[in-house]
């Protein structure tokens, strides 16, 4: 568990999220001028590509794992349904149960995009070395195990 580091710590966190807050909205930007597709639509496909998720996975599954509302996440998928890059179909167990999977289209589509992708992110992270990326990855998930922890006292009127 961290502690409170000093006085300082106080307005060097306030930076460090301010800089994840500016460096979300920047890669949002540069995804769709570079890309042409936006990062939630980037994050669902991504998750969707991968192979636990390759027979589908149910909406709020799917939504707990980008960490994104299922509200917002739902018109995502209908846009992508409406291109033809995923569907819903219906669950094994329970047949009114909706999961969602790419579609041959979707598939295609993702595997083009990666190499733009990939060159995206090479290019974004140039100034950091292999190790570095490693580390940042690392402290990365660290923050957001501790973000995921947080619970403060309820605020009162």
């Amino acid at each position: 568990m961290g502690r409170h580091l000093d006085s300082g710590s106080d307005e060097l966190n306030n930076r460090i999220f301010c800089r994840l807050f500016q460096l979300g909205n920047l890669l949002q930007r540069q995804a769709v001028r570079q890309l042409g597709i936006t990062t939630i639509r980037w994050a669902v496909l991504g998750a969707l590509s991968e192979a636990k998720f390759q027979s589908g996975v149910p909406v709020g599954d799917l939504a707990e794992y980008l960490v994104v509302g299922r509200q917002n996440l739902g018109w995502v998928l209908k846009r992508l349904e409406r291109d033809s890059l995923l569907e819903r179909v219906a669950g094994e167990g329970d047949r009114r149960a909706r999961i969602v999977r790419l579609t041959a289209d979707g598939r295609q589509f993702w595997a083009d995009l990666l190499e733009q992708i990939d060159a995206f992110c090479d290019q974004a992270a140039a100034s950091l070395a292999a190790a570095e990326r490693i580390a940042l990855a690392r402290y990365l998930y660290d923050l957001q195990a501790d973000l995921n922890a947080v619970k403060l006292p309820a605020v009162k009127d």
